[in-house]
């Protein structure tokens, strides 16, 4: 009886630290950025103490943390600003489902208190600051396990790097057991704040995938209020409601743009340890060079190709668009489902009065649901959301063709920019 208790007791006290794990989480964006990039800041102040800024292999190649691009600048720069984005996603998805609730898309709201679409997206939202809490944990304990093969095994131990792993995170800068110490615990930080990105992009694959599920919940007549249109809506592309959206869609872009940037540096870096050249600079300027046509195969060659990083980034990249496409298909079923319950509902059913009210007739209410819009990724078109994925899978596998279209997207931006000023300035 007493071991019975003893474990009901255990039992309860797990329950209810997971019940309310992460539910008091809230990492304001500004301030959650601003350490970030605080964090990157100090790893780059740390690098230069530590000595491992500028590190040379055989007094020729340069493999310093502050030359790595998938270290120095993801630090400073791209992992802040993924938080950023994440948190921007999330305060937008509270925006949009309170602006629902406020709308004729929620006229079947009834009267308990759970009754709205931003109550069911709360209860989703603590359940992903759990998600998130052991997505993190999660992360950092995997990067613990890479620094120890790829960094610590070898400044604790002196065990001896793979020839395509030698950079500053494997190369003793010091010549005392102290200064090796010292280094292994600025790698050992540095490698945790590559577990804060991993967690960054598992958590948006699960604020996606919650976002979507409580828009079909009520799309679907689950949870109530089941989802109408709305018929006070003055889109131009008659979306009927779901226009508020966009934002959301904006965000994802957004964020998976950011992701792959931070996965095509680490394809750049990875490539450059496995070559010759002396600088990262070097390197690239050998495929800016201009080419003969004779040498235009040497843009698809997967040379200095590392299977397991790429072999990461093209799945990551894959994971996050299927997300990205899966809350285009929910919203597309969802607005589906909302046109023929407003075709029953707001013509016949009890929600027509409120119709009247706000002076549309049936007729009205007729011609707007036969010219509702509801595929989304018209909100993002189809075309270019697919080309863009395309050319991400080719950057990160042929390396040499995604420095090409970063130099040109730079020469076009200044070109653009350089001619919207001459002709503003001579209107």
């Amino acid at each position: 009886m007493i071991l019975l208790h003893l474990r009901n007791l255990q039992n309860g006290l797990i329950g209810n630290a997971w019940k309310g794990a992460g539910d008091e989480i809230h990492v304001p964006r500004v301030a959650g950025t601003i350490c970030l990039v605080g964090y990157g800041v100090l790893l780059v102040v740390a690098s230069i103490v530590v000595g491992v800024d500028s590190v040379q292999i055989d007094g020729k190649r340069e493999v310093g943390f502050i030359a790595a691009p998938n270290w120095s600048i993801t630090a400073l720069a791209i992992w802040p600003v993924l938080f950023y984005v994440l948190r921007v996603l999330v305060d937008g998805a509270d925006l949009v489902f309170g602006e629902l609730d406020r709308s004729p898309m929620a006229w079947l709201a009834g009267a308990a208190p759970r009754g709205t679409i931003a109550a069911t997206w709360a209860r989703h939202k603590r359940l992903l600051r759990r998600l998130t809490v052991v997505v993190l944990f999660a992360a950092l304990v995997l990067s613990f396990v890479e620094w120890w093969g790829y960094s610590g095994k070898t400044l604790l131990r002196g065990a001896t790097p793979n020839e395509g792993e030698l950079d500053w995170s494997s190369i003793r800068a010091g010549y005392f057991w102290f200064d090796n110490v010292t280094q292994a615990i600025f790698t050992l930080f540095a490698f945790l704040y590559q577990g804060v990105a991993i967690a960054l992009m598992a958590t948006f694959a699960a604020t996606t995938i919650l976002i979507s599920r409580t828009m079909g919940l009520h799309a679907s007549g689950i949870e109530r209020p089941s989802l109408l249109i709305d018929i006070e809506s003055n889109d131009p592309s008659n979306r009927v409601g779901f226009e508020r959206f966009v934002m959301i869609i904006d965000y994802m872009i957004s964020f998976i743009a950011l992701a792959f940037v931070n996965f095509f540096l680490t394809r750049i870096q990875n490539a450059y340890l496995r070559s010759d050249a002396a600088s990262l600079f070097d390197f690239l300027s050998r495929d800016l060079r201009p080419r003969s046509n004779d040498s235009l195969n040497d843009l698809f060659q997967s040379g200095l190709l590392d299977f397991s990083s790429v072999a990461v980034s093209v799945g990551a990249v894959i994971a996050l668009f299927q997300c990205f496409f899966f809350f285009n298909a929910t919203l597309r079923h969802s607005a589906m489902q909302a046109r023929n319950r407003s075709d029953h509902e707001l013509i016949r059913g009890a929600p027509a009065a409120k119709a009247l009210k706000v002076g549309l007739d049936r007729d009205k209410v007729r011609e707007r649901l036969r010219g509702a819009n509801v595929w989304p990724l018209g909100y993002s078109d189809l075309v270019p959301t697919l080309s863009f994925l395309a050319i991400c899978l080719v950057s990160i596998i042929f390396y040499r063709i995604g420095v090409y279209l970063v130099f040109l997207w730079i020469i076009g931006w200044i070109v653009a920019r350089t001619a919207a000023s001459l002709i503003k300035g001579r209107s």
